[in-house]
């Protein structure tokens, strides 16, 4: 077990995105919105899910064929060339022991029907947060 696997993972303003999920499916039920606009993963989402992403219980809310897969997001400062890219769940607790405070976002994804949503976002990192600002110099005059 590496350490970044014995540090628990601090996690704040955590925001779950269900309601929001749920809302978009009603709306696909109901016929106001189309398979199309729902089923939009681009390529390279696609591609970081299956070759990164955790594989869940759950079903596709849209095609029921396979099951959804999470993968997380990471940008922050802290992170350097590293802001933006995806990450397995380990890759996100490694980050979390090693660097101050950077954002995550969680996505599911279908592998089969291109299906993506935002589960959650949450601040982690290690203590301190994030690097002290700058201060501002003075001028002489």
């Amino acid at each position: 077990m590496t350490a970044a696997e014995r540090v628990p993972a601090r996690r704040w303003d955590v925001v779950d995105h269900a309601l929001t999920r749920r809302a978009l499916l009603q709306d696909l039920r109901a016929g106001r919105r189309s398979r199309v606009e729902v089923c939009d993963a681009s390529p390279f989402l696609v591609r970081a899910a299956r070759e990164w992403g955790t594989r869940t219980a759950r079903a596709c809310p849209v095609c029921a064929a396979a099951p959804v897969r999470e993968i997380a997001w990471v940008y922050g400062d802290a992170l350097g060339d590293g802001s933006g890219t995806a990450r397995s769940a380990r890759g996100v607790a490694l980050l979390a022991a090693s660097r101050p405070g950077f954002d995550v976002y969680e996505v599911e994804v279908c592998l089969s029907c291109d299906w993506n949503h935002l589960v959650r976002t949450y601040s982690t990192g290690t203590p301190g947060t994030s690097p002290a600002p700058r201060s501002r110099e003075r001028r002489e005059r």
